[in-house]
């Protein structure tokens, strides 16, 4: 009972914080973030109002946080941050995978689809041809795949997909290759990725 009556203290006290967004000891961020861990649904209108209202770690947060406590209503603005060019490609990205855990299975499909037109013209072609086509480009053109890794774990379709788990057991921990294994590890803790963690966590020892 007492377990049971602290978080719902914590929740009012992060919801109070959330309405609040003047200066406090507490960061807003901090808020923003427990609010996703906690996954409190009533939060999510409070963020969409603060989206805009600080520096992008503060809309990074909130679409963290959105994928986990969001409902239908907070797409529009999910979708607003992730299409804005003017916002870091961090923040894009972020918003990419909460609209992931938000949409239909029909929507996430198309959306997982449209990356595949930013991707470098040849690797578009194969991102549409069969997996063994896909795992040999990656196997015989490593730079050029790497380049674009993150991008094809984001599209995590049937056909890249396999490439992806291939080159993450062979990837070098370098300074070349940290930054994209970084934002996938990034990913796929958000998304719970068992397999793609377990990978980066061994090739890590």
């Amino acid at each position: 009972m007492k377990r049971t009556q602290d978080i719902q203290a914590q929740k009012q006290a992060i919801l109070e914080r959330l309405a609040n967004d003047k200066p406090s000891q507490w960061k807003l961020e901090r808020a923003i973030w427990r609010a996703g861990e906690l996954k409190i649904k009533e939060a999510a209108p409070l963020l969409i109002n603060l989206v805009g209202t600080g520096e992008p770690l503060r809309d990074y947060c909130i679409a963290w946080t959105l994928g986990w406590c969001g409902s239908e209503e907070s797409i529009p603005i999910l979708q607003a941050l992730q299409s804005n060019s003017a916002n870091p490609e961090f923040v894009q990205r972020i918003a990419f995978e909460a609209l992931l855990r938000l949409v239909d299975a029909q929507t996430k499909m198309n959306l997982q689809l449209g990356l595949i037109e930013k991707l470098p013209t040849h690797t578009q072609i194969l991102a549409r041809t069969t997996s063994a086509e896909f795992e040999e480009f990656a196997t015989t053109h490593p730079y050029s795949f790497f380049a674009v890794l993150d991008q094809i774990y984001q599209i995590d379709n049937e056909l890249a997909r396999p490439a992806l788990l291939k080159i993450l057991r062979t990837v070098p921990f370098q300074p070349n290759y940290f930054r994209a294994i970084r934002r996938i590890f990034k990913i796929a803790e958000y998304r719970r990725d068992a397999e793609v963690f377990a990978i980066l966590a061994a090739t890590c020892l």
